[in-house]
């Protein structure tokens, strides 16, 4: 009676890895997408893929971050699919994957985000904030590498000086 509970626990550990690489990385972020045009969602990640429908601009996706010429991504309405990595994606705060998947919760985050026609300026705003950050953080780390690096060289005994 044990084994066969084993087994079954065994079993369902297999099954739920395989649900993982089927359903793709579990671990993705809600984004919005920032598009001009209609985004193509592609069945499958390969060139002449068919396309099953066309994303509108600003709509909302859970985006993983596999590697690849394509992006995995889920829409609201949970249809997985592939979009080409040249699309932008802006992060969207306040909502994770489970509640995109919620309409009331999904209606309430995306009653606060700004029009789409806004967040190309607001995302490139962003990106400067981020760049001149991890900026400011290498040089900071450099920096405190030469100083480390002439603490030790002015502590340590020159050989052949007493």
């Amino acid at each position: 009676m044990q084994d066969e509970s084993l087994m079954s626990i065994a079993l369902s550990v297999v099954t739920d890895q395989f649900k993982v690489l089927k359903n793709g990385n579990v671990a993705g972020s809600v984004y919005r997408l920032l598009a001009e045009q209609p985004v193509p969602l592609y069945e499958a990640p390969t060139r002449g893929a068919n396309v099953m429908r066309r994303l509108k601009p600003g709509s909302l996706v859970v985006g993983y971050s596999d590697p690849g010429e394509m992006r995995q991504v889920n829409t609201a309405d949970q249809v997985f699919g592939y979009i080409k990595r040249t699309v932008r994606l802006v992060p969207v705060q306040g909502l994770d994957p489970e509640g995109l998947y919620d309409p009331e919760r999904r209606a309430a985050v995306e009653a606060t985000l700004p029009p789409v026609e806004q967040m190309g300026s607001a995302f490139a705003i962003q990106q400067s904030r981020t760049k001149r950050n991890q900026n400011f953080f290498m040089m900071g780390f450099v920096l405190l590498i030469l100083l480390g690096l002439g603490s030790v060289l002015l502590h340590s005994p020159v050989p052949g000086v007493k």
